[in-house]
């Protein structure tokens, strides 16, 4: 597989995929979200599909992370940013058969090199339960370092959440992938 790149969904072009990895209950486990049916996803791309700019700080904005050579849909990832653009969150789900093929570690560098790119922004968070091995380790293959831990409820289960940043200027990614 060759690259990644950041786009806006698609609600047409990603819908099968995107709801193929959005109703899986394994993929949702370690999510905010629940599994999704075709209503509920096809609302959330063209929701999300219509917004896909980094101009509305306080509001989560969901990007596709797309095969740079033929555009398919390999995963979604959610930036955040605070009123003041100062920092940023990022969340991230790929489908299953593009997981531990270093997908998601190219697709956060490309986030992190896009959101460097604003000179208001000056830390980037990320979060993974502590059962999310394979995720915790992508954070850090992606120049992630992790900060601490915290004791939270998601989904009424109680677990310990693993805390990660990447600040400007202490460690910078470098972008493995486009953002269109």
């Amino acid at each position: 597989m060759g690259g990644v790149r950041l786009r806006a969904l698609r609600e047409e072009d990603d819908l099968a995929v995107f709801l193929g990895y959005r109703s899986d209950p394994l993929v949702a486990r370690y999510q905010g979200w629940g599994p999704m049916d075709e209503a509920k996803a096809r609302a959330f791309l063209r929701e999300h599909g219509a917004k896909a700019d980094l101009d509305s700080a306080g509001h989560w904005l969901q990007l596709a992370i797309a095969d740079v050579a033929t555009d398919a849909l390999l995963g979604d990832l959610g930036v955040w940013l605070s009123h003041d653009r100062s920092e940023a969150e990022l969340g991230i789900t790929l489908a299953p058969a593009m997981q531990g093929r270093g997908i998601g570690r190219s697709a956060m560098r490309a986030a992190c090199a896009m959101l460097f790119a604003d000179p208001a922004v000056t830390r980037i968070h990320a979060n993974a339960d502590a059962r999310n091995a394979p995720c915790r380790r992508m954070l850090v293959a992606a120049g992630f370092r992790e900060i601490g831990t915290a004791d939270v409820y998601v989904k009424e289960e109680a677990c310990v959440e693993h805390r990660y940043i990447v600040e400007r200027g202490l460690t910078a990614p470098t972008s493995e992938g486009e953002i269109a």
